[in-house]
């Protein structure tokens, strides 16, 4: 099983489609699809939490 190294920088967060709002005139005909996005924030931990890094071959140069 591999962890992968955590030297990467992440974002803060990012935005994800939450829906979408379609603008119409008359009944059958579609004037404009607006999505909606909300705002998710990054909650993972951003440490190593795997306790065999230290004798693990895959974890050589991984700096956290």
């Amino acid at each position: 099983m591999t962890y992968g190294c955590h030297n990467t920088e992440t974002l803060d967060g990012y935005y994800a489609a939450n829906g979408t709002i379609v603008r119409s005139v008359h009944p059958h005909e579609v004037k404009e699809i607006v999505t909606l996005a909300t705002y998710v924030p990054f909650r993972m931990s951003r440490n190593c939490m795997y306790d065999k890094r230290a004798e693990d071959k895959r974890c050589v140069g991984c700096n956290k």
